[in-house]
């Protein structure tokens, strides 16, 4: 030994000689000022300024104290490959789409400027520019590429975010003293990555700036390998037996991987394999991420998306990781998949962004937790997950990509692994970062694809056979992760459409004299933990694991007072609708959602077609029962049964309907500004009015597509799920018949038969009168659509005429009491409700009457007039306008990011 008590060494000739040999050493004077700065410098100076750095850093070291497996010398560590696959999406930022601004004249560039303004200084004085201006004259456009693009969800910070592995390995050799000219061989031995981008060969053909941002990728990174799918097409001339020639073509298609050469640069193909035929023949992620493993190397196979960013100090962190494959396995069940935690780098955005983190955030650490163990039943639910790929693929593959049936190709990994006997592991030490999407339609699309996925699986084998063969314990387990949990959401819904039927059918239908049930203490405990308040409890949980019980109130204040429970009942009516129309009449299919920010107001045409079908038509109907349940009920505040017991109990009823109907424009940017509206009212008619074939561009376009999965089939079982609605619609407008001739009966009736026969009669003669002058106007609309640039004060005229008749049929019979407003309205809503079950007993029977299209665009443009009245008289109220741009981008706020500041800082456009 050297050291001893008395004295920093045994032998002062030694330490003469090590001292000599490090003031010789290159270096020396560097590392010296380092481990004086280390020494002297203050705690609170060498916390970094930037929140990302300080999360990373407090995770890292809190992750060191985690138990894991030890870590092997490199040369002793199973080696991996990694396969992400990519299609079209946001590769590298171009200068033109950093500089292009929205409607409101902000760009991405600025947005993400003000977003991460501690990074975006120190981006600077790295580079010592002063402002955006200089870095342009110098030069450093690339640069600046770079750094935007590493903060959005692009390949190229997923692919940086991989390649840290490679750098980690390196440092680790290092330490582990092999030799400098082994190293770089040892870490291409030990891992790989491969990007598989499925349509790079028709890019290259075209010319795509995305094909030149995939090469500058392979030269950025020498060891990165990319996968495509390359189709030939060769000409043969062939002689017939008559001795004819002709031309035949010859399609061949080839699985190819190509690399950089380092030397010159040069992008060189390394193998090219012959296939049978197309290999993307069913879903295209899970068929683009087959068609590269054949060219991965290693034990083990790690996927990960395009929207996923690795860090230096996590790669560290992969030689444990790895090791789970052989600890606390038993030889009945080994570990063949492991997973792990996930940071969702996008929350904070905006407020959707915030509530998306928070929803993701529980279920990738508390919730896989749990499954994990104790229940034992966690799968595979997406990337980043490590699989035993001796295991994965002599037992299926790790995807499943048949069309349709396997839309959630990610969980059939898990189920393939546990019905073969594999075991699933979560690892809570080591992260990957993950975006999500920021903006309510992209939220949609991916709530959409989830819920059709997950009622595909119902009707799967694999949910079969491990239904079939899992303990009750398991199964209960497996019920509540996946298809239970989406089960459950839909029967909610349709208990409240029960629920608010059957009273309202009570109060119409008054068949006893006995008492009420105490309406007021109906339900009102179970719907309000039902919709998705008690999904605060695990949230609730996850925040005060990860950041403290304080912190937990506050953000679940913060976000409860931003909007978060019209984001989640909003959300609980996306998944019904999509898992009960998929258990119904099938369509599942793949959603794309967009990984870029969501800054550009939508119109109001275009979230009226995506969220018609879903939300707006069950909203209103629902609203409707509300209104007649409140004015037909017989409350009396004057009795027990007075409004605020009704309020009691159909609270949580009436804020979901809120929700429905009020979310998509209250998370819509700049959604209330009159200009905005304005310009959506002209859109909106004019979409309402075109004959085009596009659905983007026509109503009616639209509409057929709505309604081809009913035209589609004529499956008895299909029919009668159209026809139920009509069922409900009936029973209301008989009831509303019978109410109308209790106010009123007929002098001349002599049976309910015929009672029924004049209120009958009376109902059409109002809606003859309303409706008539509606069906005029959409004729004039669609007539004068095509001359609109020419003639719009005559569109205009004749829409008001049509107006004006429609209110006329209205005031003249009240003028001349031949009927009162209660008898009239009743009338009309009956009417309606009769025009309803007409409708729908036209679609089960598969007939496409142009009376019947008719009708349903009279029920979207009033739909759409209506919600357009609310718009423009919130507008009118400024501090509306203001308070929802400030809940929206409230996170973003937190960071400087000021909707006043985002309209005066915006440099002026010249002239």
């Amino acid at each position: 030994a050297k050291f001893v008590q008395d004295g920093f060494f045994w032998d002062e000739g030694y330490a003469a000689a090590q001292l000599r040999a490090l003031k010789e050493s290159a270096g020396t004077e560097g590392r010296l000022r380092g481990l004086v700065l280390l020494l002297t410098t203050a705690e609170l100076d060498a916390q970094p300024l930037g929140r990302e750095a300080q999360r990373r850093l407090t995770w890292y070291v809190n992750s060191l104290f985690m138990a894991k497996p030890d870590a092997p010398p490199v040369r002793a560590m199973p080696s991996w490959t990694i396969i992400t696959p990519y299609y079209s999406e946001d590769l590298l930022y171009s200068g033109a789409e950093l500089s292009q601004t929205n409607d409101d004249g902000v760009s991405v560039l600025f947005f993400l400027q003000k977003a991460h303004p501690e990074e975006w200084a120190n981006f600077l004085q790295r580079l010592g520019v002063r402002d955006e201006g200089e870095l342009r004259k110098k030069g450093l456009m690339l640069e600046l590429r770079l750094w935007a693009s590493m903060r959005g969800q692009t390949l190229v910070r997923t692919v940086d975010g991989e390649m840290v592995c490679e750098r980690a390995l390196r440092l680790q050799a290092a330490w582990d003293g092999v030799p400098a000219d082994q190293i770089d061989d040892l870490v291409r031995q030990k891992f790989s990555t491969i990007v598989s981008c499925q349509i790079y060969g028709s890019m290259k053909r075209q010319k795509s700036d995305k094909a030149a941002d995939t090469e500058f990728l392979l030269r950025r990174y020498p060891n990165l390998r990319v996968a495509y799918v390359d189709r030939t097409s060769q000409m043969h001339t062939l002689v017939g037996e008559d001795g004819l020639a002709s031309l035949t073509e010859t399609i061949r298609w080839y699985s190819v991987l190509i690399r950089c050469e380092p030397t010159t640069g040069a992008v060189v193909e390394i193998y090219r394999v012959q296939l049978p035929g197309d290999p993307i023949v069913g879903e295209g992620k899970p068929e683009n991420q087959n068609h590269a493993i054949i060219f991965s190397r290693g034990e083990a196979l790690q996927t990960l998306d395009m929207n996923q960013a690795g860090y230096i100090e996590e790669a560290f962190k992969m030689r444990n990781l790895l090791m789970e494959f052989g600890a606390n396995s038993d030889a009945t069940r080994p570990c063949t998949l492991v997973g792990f935690r996930e940071h969702i780098f996008t929350s904070g955005l905006t407020s959707l962004a915030t509530f998306m983190g928070l929803q993701e955030g529980c279920f990738v650490t508390l919730s896989q937790r749990v499954l994990t163990s104790p229940l034992r039943m966690r799968m595979h639910y997406g990337h980043p997950d490590l699989f035993d790929k001796l295991f994965s693929m002599t037992r299926g593959g790790v995807s499943k990509a048949s069309k349709g049936i396997n839309l959630s190709e990610d969980i059939f990994a898990g189920f393939n692994h546990t019905l073969r006997g594999g075991r699933v592991a979560y690892a809570e030490y080591v992260q990957v970062g993950k975006g999500r999407d920021v903006g309510m339609h992209q939220i949609y699309k991916f709530e959409a694809k989830l819920s059709q996925g997950n009622g595909e699986q119902m009707i799967s084998r694999d949910v079969s056979r491990l239904g079939e063969r899992l303990d009750m314990a398991r199964l209960l387990s497996f019920y509540y992760s996946g298809p239970g949990f989406y089960l459950n959401v839909a029967l909610t819904v349709v208990c409240i459409y029960v629920f608010l039927y059957l009273q309202l059918w009570t109060a119409l239908f008054p068949v006893s004299a006995a008492q009420p049930l105490p309406y007021q203490d109906l339900l009102t405990l179970e719907w309000t933990l039902q919709l998705g308040l008690l999904l605060i409890i695990p949230t609730f949980c996850f925040l005060a694991i990860e950041q403290g019980v304080f912190h937990a109130i506050y953000e679940i204040v913060r976000t409860v007072l931003f909007g978060s429970p019209l984001f989640f009942m909003f959300h609980m009516g996306t998944k019904a609708h999509y898992v009960s129309s998929t258990l119904k009449f099938g369509g599942a299919r793949y959603r794309p959602t967009g990984r870029g920010f969501v800054m550009r107001h939508e119109g109001f045409a275009e979230i009226y077609r995506f969220f018609a079908a879903s939300h707006f038509t069950p909203g209103f109907e629902l609203l409707g029962a509300l209104l007649l349940w409140l004015f037909l009920g017989g409350w009396d505040a004057s009795d027990e049964r007075g409004s605020g017991h009704y309020w009691r109990a159909v609270w949580a009823s009436w804020a979901m309907v809120v929700a429905w109907l009020f979310a998509p424009f209250w998370f819509n940017p700049v959604a209330l500004e009159w200009r905005k509206l304005e310009d959506d009212l002209t859109e909106w008619r004019r979409w309402m009015a075109r004959e085009g074939t596009a659905p983007e561009s026509s109503w009616l376009a639209w509409h057929h597509e709505e309604c081809s999965h009913i035209y589609a089939t004529r499956s008895s079982l299909k029919m009668f799920h159209v026809l139920a609605p009509a069922l409900r619609h009936l029973v209301t407008f008989l009831g509303l018949i019978n109410a109308v001739n209790a106010a009123h009966p007929p002098q001349a009736a002599d049976s309910d038969l015929e009672a029924y026969g004049y209120g009958l009669a009376r109902v059409t003669a109002i809606l003859a009168a309303i409706f008539v002058p509606l069906g005029l106007a959409r004729l004039g609309e669609s007539l004068l659509e095509r001359g609109a640039d020419e003639s719009p004060i005559l569109r205009r005229a004749f829409s008001l005429c049509a107006g004006a008749l429609c209110v006329s049929a209205v005031v003249v019979p009240l003028a001349k009491g031949w009927t009162d407003g209660h008898e009239l309205l009743r009338a009309l809503v009956s009417g309606c409700y009769f025009l309803a079950f007409l409708v729908n007993c036209a679609f089960a029977s598969g007939l496409t009457l142009p009376v019947v299209t008719s009708l349903c665009w009279l029920y979207d443009y009033a739909c759409g007039i209506a919600l357009q009245s609310l718009l423009f008289a919130l507008s009118l109220l400024g501090f509306v306008n203001e308070l929802q741009v400030r809940t929206l981008f409230n996170a973003a706020f937190q960071r400087g990011l000021r909707y006043a500041d985002l309209m005066v800082s915006i440099p002026q456009k010249a002239d």
